[in-house]
């Protein structure tokens, strides 16, 4: 993962994550909400397969099985650190 941008005062934090040909990533709950742009190639997640252009919104608290991706793919990430460690500090 490439990190783009951190802003440690707010926790924005943009990535680019290559996933490679036959990668995958394990299965992940979103304690903050996570936006994903897919720029290249492509990945299947949740009964969905997601292509170059595709845009996903992972939702606070949702849960997300195994990422996988079979040409391999170029994401672009975006959501808030600081989000999961607050949720984490009152727990």
């Amino acid at each position: 993962m490439k990190m783009l941008h951190v802003d440690p005062t707010t926790g924005e934090r943009t990535a680019l994550m290559r996933m490679e040909p036959g990668s995958s990533c394990p299965a992940h709950n979103h304690e903050q909400i996570e936006d994903c742009f897919v720029l290249e190639g492509g990945f299947h997640i949740d009964g969905q397969d997601n292509t170059s252009g595709d845009y996903i919104i992972a939702r606070t608290g949702s849960r997300h099985g195994v990422a996988s991706s079979v040409p391999g793919g170029l994401l672009l990430l975006h959501w808030n650190a600081l989000a999961s460690e607050g949720a984490a500090a009152s727990a």
